[in-house]
């Protein structure tokens, strides 16, 4: 029958129904044909694995490898077992591992040679074999250097035998031992126990394991006894020293519960098995990423990565793998429900005492808030360059709302600026619904005016976490809760001077209770929000004034050039006047009869002059003639002085008199005198000119004088508005080029610290990012309070700062002050408070005060080199108040102390040293306004010492 079975049937029988996977593979490699059996052993479909390439079913990094292992063995074919003496090991379609015993054979088919390999799942063996291993090790380990003291006993307790190695320490020897009783050997307690468990072993036929304590010479010894029944009642104790692995025990107790309580992740993988699965994880592992330490283990760490492998980290990670050595990466890892988490990786290698690599130990740190924190200080660092740079402020606001979105999770933010009414105006809001929007704009601030109106109301936060409920929301809940927003967060955006500048609000579709989490980022950007609005008010509002500076400029030079022009008509009119009298004299030498007849029109002309005053005197120095509307104007009669010498005129001083007398003289002598002059106030012009009459000598004196007072002072005006448009142009440079200067000093600091900041971002560069801060919040507070300088004179000049006194309690107020100015005192500097008092109560203006002390504790600071003090002592006298703050600084020298309270004054010893020579000017102005006085003492590279006095209590207004 066998003779008569086809053989192509019986070997596909066989092939179908071996239990042995078996496949056929040509030459290059390719997967001829492969049994079910051997589909099945590596996790295939039936057909799937034809045609595909025989490396697919081994592991990755062996590929290569097989590859020249092939083609080796085709060069030199013969039945043989592949791999002899090594661990082969077979890849699954889903990627686990799993050993394997390869015999192969050559074989020629169709002309083809191929080669067949027969492959049997060897896991069942390879356990049996790792267990026999191990009890193999175990026995070899007990028989060669056993440190167990062994002793056969019957069931009365009697030493039959006894093993004792190496117990060179023991004060029994075996022979001593043998034939004696238990009770006679140890402690009866000890005895009773012994005796027990040996009845136990006894009667439970099962191994008794027992613990026993015996104080030895150097103290307590930990024994552990292991007793068995052999045949004939006799029993087999084993007996171990384990006083020193009960201690290691406890210590290695401790260090499981350490690693188990540790807060950052901690996986361990075997570095001796393929792939380095992992081995242990703790619970931070599972807390961090999700995953039970079951889903972990037996795993390689990449399964964190998901399909993100395109990471710089995991390169440097292979490396630090393939070489055995420490390292340290950041990597982009991904939790079980799918979200990304930045975990910070140290590795470490661990070598047994022969140096061999057994285990690396991955020590897991989630960064992500750190990487967040990052992310917020570089969009904190590009909002401060816009505004450095004068973006446009809906444009910041765009890029304020945002870094708010990008970093508190499903929210969308808005920025409504409050106007000069008292509306909230929409400024950006770049992700909330239209609709939406056009519903918050507009609202008035107030105290029921919704979460925001409310916030800018009561300058501080609003919280409403349930809109639907929330009375602030009774107007507006409807298409908020349309639009799906359910709970919302708004806070105050305030100057520096406290004063509402709008509302930074955040609007969440899901009840929000742990937004609480996010405040410290809100409060940063609503900061950062405060600073862009002023910087851009500020800038505003110098693009107004330098357009009111050239406006009025403009209008100045159009005014002097309208005088200009009155006063050259006034000054013609004169001169034609005076051309006019000249003729008229002219004639009246010329045709004597004529002006006789004009006698009565020239007296009339005389008696009418407008604004002035004829005068004719003859050789004896006498008032010949006096006629016109002056004489009116001083309620003067022309009889009392018709006839009078010079010398007895009642209404001029002897030197008057003196210098009409020479005057008089030299128009006697023929010269045509003209000058000015000034009479009871009231300016006037004389023409004098020497009349004739038939003779050829000079008879008569004429004196013409013109009140060219209105003149005068037209002529003042322009000059004076000359002047102070030269003023207001000098200002207009100086406070340019100052300004310029002064914002840009800090500026630069700022944007440079900020960029130092995104750069030093590395573990071990806290002390420098802080210090860089601290320089920023500096220049924060120096470009404040350069601001409030020219604010403050502004005001000053423009007569709008008032006095708002009222009570309150003057040491913790300068203590406050004294707080806010610790971050701008150089390196160990002290700014120390002595008082008389322990509470003084003052009736003042705080804002006034406060302004005064912050200018004289900066100036202090400023002048003064590290590691000195300055002191501020307060104390009273009567009803004044007295302020010393005293410094050593670099002093003032003494022929400048006399200018230091000018505008824009500034001492030749700190041309190198920021300020706007503006803060001792306001001192002195605020001290004023407040009814006290400033004065100072100081002495060049000594110091200096202001002392501010102040009534106690300044009475209201």
């Amino acid at each position: 029958m066998i003779d008569e079975l086809d053989n192509t049937k019986l070997f596909q029988s066989i092939f179908e129904s071996s239990v042995e996977g078996i496949l056929v593979v040509d030459d290059d490699g390719s997967l001829l044909t492969i049994n079910p059996a051997g589909e099945h052993m590596f996790g295939y479909d039936n057909g799937e694995l034809t045609a595909c390439r025989v490396e697919q079913l081994i592991q990755e990094n062996l590929r290569k490898k097989h590859i020249g292992h092939r083609r080796k063995y085709i060069k030199n074919p013969m039945a043989r077992p592949m791999g002899k003496n090594r661990n082969l090991w077979g890849l699954k379609k889903d990627g686990s591992q799993f050993p394997v015993e390869i015999s192969l054979s050559p074989a020629v088919v169709n002309d083809h040679s191929v080669t067949i390999a027969f492959v049997k799942d060897a896991t069942q063996q390879y356990l049996v074999e790792q267990e026999l291993r191990a009890n193999e090790a175990k026995s070899n380990a007990l028989l060669e250097a056993i440190p167990d003291m062994m002793f056969i006993h019957n069931f009365r307790g009697d030493f039959l035998d006894c093993y004792m190695p190496n117990r060179g320490d023991s004060q029994v020897s075996e022979e001593d031992l043998v034939g004696k009783n238990i009770k006679e050997v140890v402690p009866p307690e000890m005895a009773r126990e012994i005796l027990k468990t040996h009845r136990k072993a006894i009667k439970e036929k099962e191994v008794q394991i027992r613990e026993y304590t015996m104080q030895g010479e150097k103290g307590k010894i930990v024994y552990e006894a292991r007793t068995v029944r052999l045949n004939n009642h006799r029993l087999l104790t084993l007996v171990r020293d384990i006083t020193q692995n009960k201690a290691i025990q406890d210590v290695l107790h401790i260090r499981n519960r350490a690693l188990d309580a540790a807060g950052n992740g901690i996986l361990i993988a075997d570095a001796q098995q393929p792939d380095l699965p992992i081995i242990y994880s703790n619970p931070a592992f599972t807390h961090m990423t999700g995953y039970r330490s079951s889903e972990a283990l037996g795993r390689n760490c990449r399964f964190l990565q998901k399909d993100d492998r395109d990471q710089p980290g995991i390169e440097n990670i292979r490396k630090a793998i393939k070489t055995g050595t420490l390292c340290k990466e950041t990597l982009r890892n991904y939790r079980k429900d799918g979200t990304l988490f930045w975990n910070e990786l140290t590795l470490t290698p661990v070598y047994d005492k022969e140096q061999r690599l057994t285990h690396f130990i991955g020590v897991q740190h989630d960064v992500t808030d750190k990487k967040k924190a990052i992310q917020l200080k570089d969009d904190i660092r590009k909002i401060l360059e816009m505004i450095a740079q004068d973006h446009p402020l809906d444009a910041i606001g765009n890029c304020l709302v945002e870094a708010l979105e990008k970093h508190v999770k499903g929210c969308r933010a808005a920025i409504q600026l409050v106007d000069d009414k008292g509306i909230l105006r929409n400024l950006a809001a770049p992700h909330l619904p239209e609709p939406f929007v056009k519903a918050m704009e507009g609202l008035a601030v107030g105290p029921e005016a919704g979460c925001c109106g409310a916030a800018a109301h009561t300058k501080q936060e609003i919280f409403t976490p349930d809109i639907a409920t929330h009375p602030l929301w009774k107007n507006n809940k409807e298409v908020a809760l349309h639009n799906g927003f359910v709970s919302c967060w708004a806070f105050p955006i305030l100057s520096v001077k406290d004063e509402v500048l709008g509302t930074f609000a955040v609007y969440c579709k899901t009840p929000e209770t742990s937004l609480e989490a996010y405040k410290e980022i809100m409060a940063d950007l609503t900061q950062l929000s405060a600073l862009a609005i002023e910087h851009h008010d500020i800038r505003t509002e110098l693009f107004t004034s330098r357009k009111q500076l050239e406006a009025y400029a403009q209008t100045l030079e159009q005014r002097v050039k309208e005088r200009t022009v009155e006063l050259k008509d006034t000054v013609q009119q004169l001169v034609e006047i005076n051309l006019s009298l000249e003729d008229q004299i002219q004639e009246t030498r010329s045709a004597e009869s004529r002006a006789r007849r004009s006698q009565a029109l020239f007296s009339a002309i005389a008696q009418n002059f407008p604004k002035g005053v004829i005068v004719v005197f003859n050789q004896d120095f006498e008032l010949v003639y006096v006629e016109g509307q002056e004489l009116k104007r001083f309620n003067l009669r022309k009889g009392d002085f018709e006839g009078l010498r010079i010398d007895d005129l009642p209404i001029f001083s002897k030197e008057q008199i003196g210098k009409i007398r020479e005057d008089v003289n030299k128009t006697l002598n023929g010269s045509h005198l003209t000058f000015e002059l000034e009479y009871m106030g009231n300016s006037y012009t004389a023409n004098s000119t020497p009349l004739w009459s038939d003779d050829p000598d000079v008879v008569w004196a004429l004196f013409v004088y013109s009140n060219i007072t209105d003149q005068k002072k037209v002529q003042q005006e322009l000059s004076n508005a000359l002047k102070i448009e030269q003023e207001l142009n000098e200002l207009k440079s100086r406070f340019i080029s100052m300004a310029s200067h002064e914002f840009r000093t800090p500026l630069s600091a700022i944007l440079s610290s900020a960029i130092l900041i995104g750069k030093q971002n590395e573990p071990g560069q806290e002390e420098k990012r802080k210090k860089h801060v601290m320089r920023i919040r500096a220049n924060v507070r120096n470009l404040v309070v350069i601001l409030n300088d020219f604010l403050s004179l502004s005001k000053l000049e423009e007569g709008k700062v008032q006095m708002h006194a009222q009570q309150f309690e003057l040491i913790d107020f300068v203590k406050s002050l004294i707080d806010e100015m610790e971050v701008n005192l150089k390196e160990g500097q002290e700014l120390i408070l002595e008082q008389d008092n322990t509470e003084v109560l003052v009736y003042l203006d705080p804002k006034l005060l406060s302004h005064v002390l912050n200018n004289l504790f900066s100036n202090a600071i400023k002048y003064s080199e590290e590691h000195t003090k300055i002191k501020c002592r307060i104390a009273t006298e009567g009803k004044k108040l007295l302020i010393k703050i005293k410094d050593q600084g670099i002093g003032i020298p003494k022929k400048e102390q006399k200018s230091l309270f000018q505008r824009f004054f500034r001492a030749g010893n700190v041309t190198n040293i920021q300020g706007t020579g503006l803060g001792l000017h306001i001192v002195k102005q605020y001290t004023e306004l407040m009814g006290g006085a400033v004065r100072f003492k100081s002495k060049e590279g000594k110091g200096s010492t202001f002392i501010v006095e102040l009534p106690l209590n300044l009475k209201r207004k």
